[in-house]
């Protein structure tokens, strides 16, 4: 049914506000109008939202009201008088043929965007309201309620269910709770690598002193090189230039931590919060077996170093680490890594490991 599926589509944007214009378009098709919009207001988070279907009222359009014609606009203090869940017909009820034709918003404005005759479902103890527009008759109160009304108090209580999870997500409730849920280690830091926030698994972490240790709000690891390492990622993720991974530790007992952008809401008009942070994740993969030299060296029919540094490249390290850990120059591993891949008729290290990842 129609007006099941539009109902759907409003709260398919609650959860997913990047849908609220698909929401509202199908709302207008199933209502018979040319037209609707919502707006919302939310003082406690200091919101404001106003969205379109996008079939008359166009961001350049209602970037002109917001500049001026809001100003005007005779509608705003009708929404404001009434009660939540009203139904509002602007003209008719309120405004008359002849205001209109004298009207500054409606010749200057609303006229030239298409829009005439507009009629407004309130909700939210009139903070918000949805409107419906149609430029070829006015409305009438009893065919309206009955193609548009359910649809519209769902509309709203949807728009309210938006406003909770932007504040649930301005507290970060929502992915802290999914995150202390899977018992995941993440922090949040600013710029400077400042802790502002951290999972529960993080929090222990820090008490136990390893691999972070938090000094004058700052997180530290337990090198000065790592710290560097470390702070460098975080002030690329902050300014949305970069992130990666690094690891902290020795070659068979090490964390691994993964810095991300914290990202900046763009499409979700419910949420205004603009930022500059990193998370950081941080995980102990799980250890595994040590590669039998034994069995490469028989499997390629190569020299005792070979088979070493395939089961090394095997467990992830690479060139440089492998250098570094035997004492030896990077060239010569390198060097050695070429004589292995020849051995085992591969031309690239990836080849090189799915073929030895078949040794049980």
């Amino acid at each position: 049914m129609e007006r099941d599926r539009v109902i759907g589509l409003f709260y398919e944007a609650a959860v997913n506000p990047s849908l609220w214009p698909r929401a509202l378009a199908a709302y207008s098709d199933a209502a018979g109008v040319d037209e609707a919009h919502l707006a919302v207001r939310d003082p406690a988070q200091d919101i404001c939202v106003v969205v379109s279907g996008g079939r008359l009222l166009t961001p350049e359009v209602m970037k002109s009201y917001f500049a001026y014609y809001h100003e005007v606009d005779p509608l705003r203090k009708i929404v404001g008088a009434h009660r939540d869940g009203d139904l509002i017909l602007c003209v008719g009820q309120y405004l008359t043929e002849e205001f209109i034709n004298k009207s500054e918003f409606y010749q200057d404005y609303a006229i030239p965007a298409g829009t005439r005759y507009m009629a407004a479902f309130t909700f939210n103890n009139t903070n918000g309201v949805l409107t419906v527009h149609t430029r070829r008759a006015p409305f009438e109160r009893e065919k309206l309620e009955r193609r548009a009304g359910v649809m519209g108090r769902h509309g709203g209580q949807a728009a309210k269910l938006a406003l909770q999870f932007a504040a649930n997500a301005a507290r970060g409730e929502t992915l802290r709770h999914a995150i202390d849920h899977e018992r995941i280690a993440c922090f949040m830091t600013d710029s400077e690598s400042r802790l502002l926030e951290c999972s529960d698994q993080a929090s222990l972490m820090i008490e136990r002193g390893n691999p972070f240790r938090l000094g004058q709000g700052l997180l530290t690891l337990t090198s000065d090189s790592r710290t560097k390492q470390f702070r460098e990622l975080v002030a690329k993720c902050a300014a949305g230039t970069g992130g990666g991974m690094m690891r902290v530790g020795n070659l068979n007992d090490y964390w691994l931590i993964e810095v991300v952008p914290a990202g900046v809401t763009s499409d979700n008009p419910f949420d205004l919060r603009r930022g500059n942070c990193a998370l950081v994740f941080v995980r102990k993969p799980e250890a595994r077996p040590p590669v039998d030299t034994a069995k490469i060296r028989i499997f390629l029919d190569c020299t005792p170093v070979e088979s070493e540094i395939g089961a090394a490249l095997l467990n992830g390290c690479s060139p440089a680490e492998i250098a570094n850990e035997r004492k030896v120059s990077l060239n010569t591993v390198r060097t050695q890594i070429r004589s292995l891949l020849e051995t085992a008729g591969v031309t690239r290290i990836p080849e090189l490991m799915s073929l030895l990842s078949r040794l049980g």
